[in-house]
């Protein structure tokens, strides 16, 4: 009975491993597509049900929705960070080896309150005239910072 479970616990793993490396690679594609067709697909995404819209991005029109929604409307060019987090995970889960080996001082990461300071640093030095000149890349949630 044991052993029934580890194996359906490794098969989850291994089915968990490609969804995440598929999305990975989805959201990546969509990404570097919209950033070479972004206005062209802009217009059209409203319209992702009508049959006779075309869209350039390589993903047809739901990777120019997908992009759409995460860079334009969320978070901006960081958006770039999501499908990285997504390989790194599915590699460690399939693979059992990690990409990036923190002991070695190969990754540093910053802690919550060094992020929090440099978000407040960045948007208090931006201008009015800046953030407008920038929104294209920079999504919708840095204007909801009070």
């Amino acid at each position: 009975m044991n052993s029934k479970k580890k194996a359906n616990k490794s098969k989850f793993k291994v089915v968990f491993g490609y969804i995440l490396l598929f999305s990975s690679l989805v959201l990546f594609t969509s990404f570097i597509s919209y950033i070479f067709n972004w206005k062209i697909d802009q217009s059209n995404v409203d319209m992702i049900f009508d049959r006779d819209v075309e869209v350039e991005n390589l993903l047809g029109k739901t990777g120019a929705y997908i992009s759409h929604l995460f860079i334009y409307k969320l978070f901006g060019i960081s958006s770039f960070i999501l499908p990285i987090i997504l390989f790194v995970s599915s590699y460690y889960i399939l693979f059992n080896k990690k990409i990036f080996n923190k002991s070695k001082g190969d990754l540093k990461l910053l802690n919550s309150g060094d992020l929090k300071e440099i978000i407040n640093i960045e948007i208090s030095f931006a201008t009015k005239n800046a953030i407008e000149k920038i929104e294209k890349l920079g999504g919708k949630i840095k204007l909801t910072k009070n």
